[in-house]
């Protein structure tokens, strides 16, 4: 997943850190992992459907071949930037640890790929390949459920 902080990205651009291509302007790549704009964590395969909690604190990611739906924490990919020590990429953008971004790994179905929610603290999951819909808690499991994160 591509995280990118919106505020630096913002002042880059005003500050004119930016080249234009086909007419629109783009922060390079070196200047995104020079002033922190830039990060990855890792996905499940096939990612499709990333959708934030009305809150706002987590980020919901379906992978269409993984029966899991992935919930990363706001607060965690921030502590996660915070503590560094994380591994870069060929082009030197920091990889932050799966591990340290998620807050849980919900058991979905077959094929998830768009979470909605309601105002009781639940979301709804789109399985393609089980052509259903799976109901799952956003209230207090968040804290009792202990994800299975790969590395």
């Amino acid at each position: 997943m591509h995280i990118i902080h919106l505020t630096q990205a913002e002042a880059d651009f005003k500050a004119g850190k930016f080249t234009r291509i086909n007419g629109f302007p783009v922060i390079p790549l070196k200047t995104a992992v020079a002033d922190k704009i830039l990060y990855f964590t890792p996905e499940t395969k096939s990612p499709h459907g990333v959708d934030v909690t009305p809150d706002g604190q987590y980020i919901v990611v379906n992978g269409k071949l993984d029966p899991h739906t992935t919930v990363y924490s706001f607060k965690k990919i921030l502590a996660a930037i915070a503590a560094g020590n994380h591994r870069h990429d060929q082009y030197g953008v920091p990889i932050l640890p799966m591990r340290k971004t998620v807050e849980a790994r919900v058991e979905v179905g077959l094929g998830p790929l768009h979470t909605q929610f309601d105002n009781k603290g639940y979301a709804y999951t789109s399985l393609f390949l089980d052509s259903a819909v799976a109901k799952w808690s956003l209230g207090e499991e968040y804290e009792k459920l202990h994800p299975n994160v790969p590395a």
